[in-house]
């Protein structure tokens, strides 16, 4: 017998997430952080159900966060392929999961493009940064025997990718039908969006100036070319609007029910637990699930060549403190075509700060 476990439904769902809930049948979890940054204009524009406190501190769900919505430049939340095994066989029949799994992790939810370009950028910038080194402190024939496996593991990524592309076909046919149906009743009024209003500075730099934390995106506004869908923005005149959400009980009015066929189910509820009256699935079979938008880890190769230009913007007077050494580590890691999340380089830069120089 399958069990599972009642899950908090978040209050609202980024405009991707609520096209992933016509497609496929998926709501957003609860995902509750403390405010740190705008706690005023957030508690304003929030109602009293959708968030809570205790007396201090004030809680909501990420979705809502001014300050992680600029940290990822938008919503973190959208379509991942890292999909259960249920929902597999609904949308990708015959589909070997084992295989699937297999895929999604070699390529790290990264399309052949993004790969492609990844790997020249590294390239390109090896070897300038190679001759920038002392060769008495760095052992180039390491990083050269490592920099050859990288490149038979970034062959194995990118056909990975390829495999994976083919294979959703599918998935995109209906997520894009799904986008259309989503993208219609916004702009027709009956889903209302709300995002992070930004203006360019004064050099025209698209992520200069929040105007307003929370501002409502008007149906007018929409339109197809401005949506990045990836990440739930709206390019509009004059600015942008980031990390847009809708209200999941509106998003539930509107659409009562995805597009998914049902399946007929017969289950007990016991407190949180919900008993399926069936046989369970082979537990090797569940599709392992991970955050969405996970980055790809730190690299050996990539580490020691931190270290170096680390130890050398030190060298050079640069600041010996943790955040001013992990700004600077993602400003580098670009550069050369590594993408990692802040939290990644936060463990790196806590792990090697005994090596580095202290001036």
């Amino acid at each position: 017998m399958e069990a599972f476990k009642r899950q908090e439904v978040a209050g609202y769902a980024s405009v991707a997430e609520a096209a992933l809930w016509l497609a496929f049948g998926e709501l957003p979890d609860a995902n509750w952080r403390e405010v740190r940054e705008y706690r005023d204009e957030v508690g304003a524009f929030l109602g009293e159900e959708y968030y809570w406190t205790d007396g201090q501190s004030l809680y909501v769900d990420s979705r809502v966060m001014p300050e992680e919505i600029l940290e990822f430049g938008g919503s973190q939340f959208s379509f991942s392929p890292y999909l259960s095994a249920s929902l597999l066989r609904e949308i990708l029949p015959g589909v070997d999961i084992v295989l699937y799994n297999k895929m999604v992790e070699l390529c790290d939810d990264r399309s052949p493009d993004e790969i492609r370009e990844q790997n020249q950028r590294f390239h390109t910038n090896f070897e300038a940064i190679r001759h920038s080194l002392d060769p008495a402190k760095v052992d180039f024939e390491d990083m050269e025997a490592r920099c050859a496996e990288m490149e038979k593991e970034n062959r194995n990524e990118l056909e990975a990718a390829i495999w994976l592309n083919m294979t959703l076909a599918p998935v995109r046919h209906a997520l894009s039908r799904a986008q259309a149906a989503i993208f219609g009743a916004l702009a027709d009024g009956r889903l209302v969006g709300h995002g992070v209003w930004l203006v360019p500075d004064d050099e025209g730099t698209p992520e200069g100036v929040v105007e307003v934390p929370w501002a409502t995106v008007a149906k007018e506004l929409w339109t197809l070319e401005g949506i990045d869908w990836r990440k739930s923005n709206l390019k509009v005149v004059g600015g942008s609007y980031w990390g847009i959400v809708v209200e999941t009980r509106l998003l539930l009015s509107e659409f009562a029910k995805p597009k998914l066929s049902p399946r007929r189910i017969t289950a007990d509820l016991f407190g949180d637990t919900i008993l399926l009256n069936g046989q369970a699935g082979s537990g090797d079979e569940i599709a392992a699930r991970r955050p969405r938008g996970q980055p790809q880890k730190l690299e050996i190769i990539a580490e020691k060549l931190l270290v170096a230009h680390l130890a050398r913007r030190l060298e050079e007077g640069f600041p010996y403190q943790k955040e001013a050494l992990v700004r600077e580590a993602q400003v580098w890691a670009e550069s050369i075509g590594v993408q990692v999340g802040r939290s990644t380089f936060e463990r790196t830069i806590s792990r090697i700060m005994t090596d580095l120089p202290r001036k």
